[in-house]
């Protein structure tokens, strides 16, 4: 999917929810940057999430951090 993002081909990207795209904090913010450089949006089909623009990167900023922390008290 990624070589067909950089390749144009892909516009939009639905997720079931935003966490399933990284369990990383890191991670997650860098597709995210990587795929907004690219004109790609993300869609979540279960949270009402608009990620283009500021308070989008924040919140899922918000959302990548809270995964995280989940993956850690499950190991």
């Amino acid at each position: 999917m990624q070589e067909a993002i950089f390749e144009g081909s892909v516009k939009t990207v639905i997720v079931w929810k935003l966490d399933r795209l990284a369990r990383k904090h890191r991670e997650g913010i860098n597709v995210l940057v990587d795929w907004c450089g690219q004109d790609v949006r993300v869609v979540s089909a279960t949270q009402q999430i608009d990620l283009i623009g500021t308070i989008g990167h924040i919140v899922a900023e918000v959302l990548f951090g809270l995964a995280q922390i989940e993956l850690q008290h499950t190991k």
